[in-house]
């Protein structure tokens, strides 16, 4: 069972990365990054965070969470990542219990 921390959400302010227009209310992290080939710096690339972003869920274990009835119940993953930033440490799965509430974890 995750005893962890589970992010702190505004869900006003999410970006989906999948989405044609995402979510564009709130405040948003942005951090450009030059991609470069062969040295040569060619263009920036501009990142918004918070932001969800689809991932194969092969491989994706369920997961065990306290529902808000305060059973612990196997979540299903739903194929979202919630990534508050572009480290690593600050990427969530999503998963989703019986009663299609939310829970996030690693």
């Amino acid at each position: 069972m995750w005893m962890g921390a589970n992010p702190m959400l505004d869900l006003g302010s999410l970006e989906f990365a999948g989405a044609v227009n995402g979510f564009p209310h709130g405040k948003k992290q942005k951090r450009e990054s030059p991609i470069r080939v062969g040295g040569n710096k060619m263009k920036k690339t501009t990142s918004t965070y918070p932001r969800f972003v689809d991932v194969d869920r092969n491989g994706v274990f369920q997961k065990v969470f306290v529902t808000s009835n305060g059973n612990e119940e196997w979540c299903s993953p739903t194929g979202r990542e919630l990534q508050n930033s572009p480290e690593p440490m600050d990427h969530w799965l999503e998963y989703e219990d019986s009663e299609g509430e939310l829970h996030y974890g690693r």
